[in-house]
């Protein structure tokens, strides 16, 4: 239950019986919420109020300031207060900022504004202060009669009692903590375009209420967590006040932590501050918003909690297993009381129109060995769309519906024609357990390939070899990976090369096999250009070679098939004899990862010394991503842009010298393979990379850090749901190797989780940093979840 703590109104006092104002100087009252005993959030001792400072600030009707006044208290009855304050005139619309509390106030120029000035103005360390705005349309003036004030507290008050059938005799409150909460908080409720109003029109339901006045404002939060873990005098059944803070976008919400007696002995559980809408069943966090109350009632309990209060930390909150995020990614959960939620896919890319299906399958009654009974249909199992788009939850230019057919499957269609750029519908299956999982699916028209290639020419031998080149396009999700890449031969007469890669083959009957490439999203980051290395396994081997995947099609301008012919009786292929980069062979490693405006020198040979590379008819194809190919500089030979602005086609003066073309790199943090490609060449293939990033990781579960065990396998994400998978490391002496940041900017967050096993128990740990943050410090600190 939620109940906004706006301080009672009051008649405002008999200004005839109190002095007389001085020149410039104006009366007004407040209503001061009562003294608070203080949790260990905001102070061991009750605040003062009567005895805290109060300044009123003032600004014109443009937001600028004014002045920063002090107001002198004349009575105080413990809910209201009457204060003057001497104030400028002004002539034009005033607003007022009222402000009670220790706040370190700035020298502030006339420059500032309202919102520069109260977006930054905070107090921490358990100090709380009060506020209100008004505006006097008038001005000030010798006739301004100030109105009366209604301050607004910037903590949020929390509750917890034990009632219900549901609780057993056996289970005894004996109090509870906040985890997670702020060391701070602002002194004004800034939403980012404004301030925030507490002006509710009184329905049952204040938090909805608040939200729908005060669209997009999540809550403020500032300072650091506090995620000590609780000691036994911090478990009480006072109320707690924390500062107000945002959680249903936060990385580590504040939770509950609930210490208990199970049949005398002690025991604790794991609370989620959320709720559960009636008619979805869908569980969301609650925002904790300054001045409101937060009241959890624990209405059942099924059996004893855990031995330690570190333990209880790192579980799943037992009134949120859906939405915590140790399991936000697992198809499968259960809630330990016989309730179980399946659902087949977390995570859809859909490429093809038509209608789409999905499974779920829901169980209650899987206790003590039994399978339970399916519950599929409408009474107990919801499927809600979830988009901003719309009212109905639906991106429509995602999809059309979201359908669950409560028999096990929901049906979703997407949009017709499929969008040529992608779009995003979200929707979470829910059932009336609360168990409920979030399904993302990624709509867009079918991608093509921005190349697929391979030698022109191949001897005619068994075992000659065969480069096949497969260009993905730029910017794919990690939903597509991994990409799963079939390349089949019209005629069996290619293998791949164990000693360079190894692609599985499936047979489809007795006389059509594919080979079967696997592309990692890690493996495409670094490099979008794929090279699969095959041998012939006869004489005549030319044929045609498609590479496809249901994802992609294939059109005029991105076909998806390449072709090579055999070559005349006796005839063989030349290699580009010493290629190198920067003098380098294989690889030239930059010593900086600030690669851009480095240069690149390419030297290879023309072992062929043949006259169809000089005359233009036979020119040398140059690929690369990261490099300025347009403006290279050359003096053995002279080159032209590709139509398609991949690579360039060089035609050197003489095929008998050394060739050489200079690159500058167009980005930092570049990495990549430049291949060399020509009629009567074999594929050539040179890399170049930044150096690789020796990163120690530590990890903070009971406030100090340690380094992480060496063993344990750390996962790397692109984005802070942690569902964006990019690799995993395995730590080794406390550190992990970072090999490039290729696909990343300097300002862009990495993201890292492990589990980390401390005595007999297990923690999720997480944190993130920028690339240039990784780089500077050279480790990442991860805290417990």
């Amino acid at each position: 239950m939620l109940i906004l703590l706006l301080a009672a109104s009051c008649q405002q006092e008999d200004l005839a019986t109190t002095p007389a104002l001085q020149p410039g100087e104006y009366r007004f009252s407040v209503a001061i919420p009562e003294p608070i005993v203080a949790s260990r959030a905001l102070g061991d001792q009750p605040q003062d109020v009567a005895n805290m400072p109060m300044h009123v600030l003032v600004f014109d009707e443009n937001g600028f300031y004014i002045a920063t006044q002090k107001a002198t208290v004349e009575s105080f009855n413990g809910t209201e207060g009457t204060y003057t304050v001497n104030l400028p005139k002004n002539d034009g619309r005033t607003i007022l900022h009222f402000v009670l509390g220790d706040v370190a106030y700035g020298m502030y120029a006339p420059t500032e504004t309202e919102v520069s000035i109260f977006s930054t103005l905070t107090v921490s360390d358990g100090q709380d202060a009060y506020w209100a705005r008004t505006e006097i349309e008038g001005g000030i003036n010798e006739s301004t009669q100030l109105p009366y004030v209604t301050l607004v507290r910037n903590f949020a008050k929390i509750t917890v009692t034990a009632a219900g059938q549901n609780v057993p005799a056996a289970f005894q409150l004996v109090g509870f903590a906040i985890v997670n909460e702020t060391t701070g908080g602002t002194v004004a409720p800034y939403t980012g375009s404004g301030f925030a109003t507490f002006e509710l029109p009184g329905t049952d339901d204040a938090y909805t209420e608040f939200r729908t006045l005060n669209p997009g404002f999540g809550g403020n939060s500032v300072g650091s967590l506090d995620d000590t873990t609780p000691q036994d005098a911090d478990f009480t059944t006072d109320a707690k006040y924390v500062y107000e803070r945002n959680q249903d976008e936060a990385a580590n919400p504040a939770y509950i932590l609930v210490k208990a007696t199970f049949d005398g002995k002690p025991c604790y559980y794991k609370l989620d501050i959320v709720r559960q809408d009636e008619s979805t069943w869908l569980t969301s966090y609650l925002n904790l918003y300054r001045n409101f109350a937060y009241n959890v009632t624990i209405n059942s309990v099924a059996d004893a909690g855990y031995d330690t209060p570190g333990q209880a930390m790192n579980a799943v909150a037992s009134n949120n297993i859906s939405a915590s995020v140790e399991v936000s990614q697992v198809n499968s959960i259960q809630d330990g009381q016989g309730n179980v939620l399946t659902v087949d896919d977390l995570d859809i890319m859909i490429t093809t129109p038509g209608a789409h299906t999905l499974g779920y399958e829901y169980r209650e009654g899987a206790v003590n060995g039994s399978d339970g009974t399916v519950c599929n249909d409408e009474e107990y199992v919801r499927v809600i769309p979830v988009s901003d788009e719309s009212e109905d939850g639906i991106n429509h230019r995602a999809v059309q519906s979201v359908e669950c057919n409560y028999n096990g499957t929901i049906t979703i269609t997407p949009v017709s024609p499929l969008p040529d750029n992608m779009e995003t519908q979200e929707f979470v299956v829910t059932t009336r357990s609360g168990l409920s999982r979030r399904v993302t699916v990624n709509v867009r028209k079918p991608f093509n390939f921005d190349a697929v290639d391979c030698d022109d020419q191949v001897e005619l031998a068994i075992g000659s070899e065969l480069t096949v080149v497969v260009r993905l396009p730029a910017n794919m999700p990690t939903s597509v990976f991994p990409l799963t890449l079939d390349i089949e031969p019209d005629k069996k007469s290619i293998y791949p090369d164990v000693a360079k890669n190894r692609i599985p083959v499936e047979a489809e009957g007795n006389y059509t096999f594919q080979y079967k490439a696997t592309v990692t999203y890690n493996e495409y980051r670094r490099n979008p250009v794929m090279f699969f290395h095959f041998k012939t396994n006869m004489r005549e081997s030319a044929t045609t070679i498609t590479v496809s995947n249901p994802h992609f099609e294939a059109t005029p301008e991105h076909p998806n098939t390449c072709s090579f012919v055999n070559m005349g009786e006796g005839e063989t292929r030349t290699d580009f004899g010493n290629v190198t980069l920067n003098g380098e062979r294989d690889i030239y490693h930059f010593n900086t990862y600030y690669t851009q405006g480095q240069t690149l020198t390419l030297a290879f040979d023309l072992p062929c010394e043949s006259s169809t590379h000089t005359d233009g008819s036979n020119p040398v194809e140059i690929f690369a991503d990261y490099l300025d190919l347009e403006n290279a500089q050359t003096t053995t030979g002279k080159f032209t842009l590709r139509s398609d602005g991949e690579g360039i086609l060089y035609v050197p003066n003489n095929a008998t010298e050394r060739q050489e073309i200079t690159f500058t790199v167009t980005q930092d943090y570049a990495s990549e393979t430049i291949q060399l490609s020509a009629m009567d060449h074999k594929t050539a293939t040179i890399d170049y990379s930044t150096p690789s990033l020796t990163l120690t990781v530590n990890y903070r579960i009971w406030g100090s850090s340690e380094v992480v065990p060496n063993g344990t396998e750390v996962s790397i994400y692109k984005d802070a749901n942690y569902s964006e998978f990019v690799e995993s490391k395995t730590v080794n002496g406390g550190q992990i190797s970072m090999d490039t940041f290729v696909g990343f900017t300097g300002t862009d967050n990495i993201y890292f989780s492990c589990e980390v096993r401390s005595g007999r128990n297990t923690y999720t740990c997480r944190g993130h940093a920028t690339v240039e943050e990784l780089i500077e410090e050279g480790s990442i600190t991860l805290s417990r979840l």
